[in-house]
């Protein structure tokens, strides 16, 4: 997967305990903003990856609730 630029890493997302790359097709900068400057890149969720993100935090919930 390209960086936007290659001097930050690359982060990936979360999705039901499972760190993986977003499957859309945008790659974004990470910019901290306490400097403005970019710290990483990130590709884009598609629907899909919201979908899922949904069903894992709908899975998860009762187990929060529930404590």
């Amino acid at each position: 997967m390209e960086n936007v630029d290659s001097k930050h890493p690359l982060v990936q997302q979360v999705i039901g305990s499972q760190w993986r790359e977003g499957s859309g097709s945008k790659v974004q900068a990470v910019v901290d903003p306490s400097t403005g400057q970019v710290a990483a890149s990130l590709r884009d969720a598609s629907g899909a990856d919201v979908d899922e993100a949904i069903a894992a935090a709908q899975e998860a919930f009762p187990g929060w609730r529930d404590r």
